[in-house]
C-alpha cells in the first residue's frame, strides 16, 4: 500500500523562506566577520577550537534549518535531498575526473575576475571589500599553521569534507531543488543558486570561478539525480586547496583568485571545456543513474 506526501504550503512559500533565511545569515556573516579578532586565534589550541566550532557552526547553519524544513513538508529526509540512492563507482571516477579538469578553467575564470575588479567603476567595490577579503584570508590561512600530517587529516575533515557535506544539502539539494519547482528551467535555477553560492562566501576576488563550479555541482546533481555526486565534487576541489595550501604548492594554492596566465594556460582552460562538456555528457546518459523524476517533485510515493 501507498500513501502519498505532499507539501503543507506551496513551493514558493518554502522557497521565500529559504531566501529570507539566506539573506538573515548573509548579515549575520557580514557583522560575525567584521568583529572577529585573528590575534585571538593565533595559537594552536584555539585555532583547532575554531576549526571544529566551524564544523559545528556549519551544520547547524545549513543542514538543521532544512531537515527541519523537511518534517514540515512530511516527505523523507534522505530522499528529500535524494540521498538515498548508491553511488555508481562509474559515475564517481566521472565526477573526479570533472573537478580535477576544471582547474584551468578555475585559474583563466580567476584572472578574469581581477580584470573585471580593475575596472574604474568598480574601484569602491573592491576598496570596500578589501578589509573583509583579507580578514576571510587571513581566517581560512590560520587553518593551515598546523603543518603535520595530523593538522592535514584534521583540515581535510573540517575544511573539505563537512563544507561539502553541508553545503550541498543547502544549495544543491535544497535551495536549487526549490528554484527548479517554482522557475521551472534547469539552467536558470542551477546559475542562480551558483550565483548565490558563490556571494555567500563574501569573497568577491573568487566570485567567477565559484560561481563556475557551483554550476557544475548544480548539473551534477540535475543530471543524476543524487546529491553524493556533487558532494563528491565538492569534495574533490576542496581538498585540492587544503592540499595545496598544507604543502604550499602554489599552483593550487586559491585557484580561485589567480592573477596570473599565459597563452598556454588558456590553450588548456579551454580544452578542459572540451572535456567537462563530454564528461557531463556521460554522467546525464549514465544507463544507471538518469535523471529522478521525482527530484523536483512536491509530491512524493512513499
Amino acid at each position: 500500500m501507498t500513501s502519498q506526501t505532499k507539501h503543507v504550503l506551496p513551493s514558493w512559500v518554502f522557497l521565500i523562506l529559504v531566501l529570507l533565511y539566506l539573506s538573515l545569515l548573509f548579515i549575520l556573516q557580514l557583522f560575525t566577520n567584521s568583529n572577529v579578532n585573528i590575534e585571538t586565534i593565533a595559537d594552536g589550541r584555539s585555532i583547532d577550537f575554531f576549526k571544529w566550532l566551524q564544523l559545528i557552526m556549519s551544520v547547524f547553519t545549513f543542514v538543521l534549518p532544512v531537515v527541519l524544513l523537511t518534517f514540515v513538508i512530511r516527505q523523507e529526509r534522505l530522499k528529500f535531498f535524494n540521498l538515498h540512492r548508491n553511488i555508481n563507482h562509474l559515475q564517481a571516477i566521472n565526477v573526479i575526473i570533472l573537478f580535477i579538469i576544471t582547474i584551468p578553467l578555475v585559474s583563466v575564470s580567476g584572472v578574469f575576475n581581477q580584470y573585471l575588479l580593475d575596472l574604474p567603476f568598480l574601484a569602491d567595490f573592491k576598496a570596500a571589500n578589501l578589509a573583509k577579503e583579507k580578514l576571510i584570508d587571513d581566517l581560512i590561512q590560520s587553518f593551515f599553521q598546523d603543518k603535520t600530517i595530523g593538522g592535514l587529516i584534521t583540515n581535510i575533515i573540517v575544511v573539505a569534507l563537512s563544507a561539502a557535506v553541508t553545503e550541498e544539502i543547502f544549495f544543491r539539494g535544497t535551495l536549487q531543488r526549490l528554484f527548479h519547482e517554482n522557475i521551472k528551467s534547469i539552467h536558470l535555477s542551477v546559475w542562480l543558486t551558483a550565483i548565490i553560492f558563490s556571494a555567500f562566501h563574501l569573497q568577491f576576488s573568487g566570485f567567477i570561478p565559484r560561481t563556475i563550479l557551483g554550476a557544475l555541482l548544480g548539473y551534477v546533481y540535475i543530471y543524476t539525480g543524487n546529491l553524493w555526486l556533487p558532494i563528491l565534487g565538492h569534495f574533490v576541489n576542496n581538498s585540492i586547496a587544503v592540499i595545496g595550501n598544507h604543502f604550499n604548492i602554489q599552483q593550487l594554492n586559491d585557484l580561485e583568485k589567480s592573477t596570473k596566465a599565459n597563452s598556454t594556460l588558456y590553450l588548456v582552460a579551454i580544452v578542459s571545456v572540451g572535456v567537462i562538456t563530454f564528461l557531463l555528457i556521460k554522467i546525464r546518459n549514465n544507463e544507471s543513474l538518469k535523471l529522478s523524476p521525482n527530484i523536483l517533485k512536491s509530491k512524493e510515493e512513499v
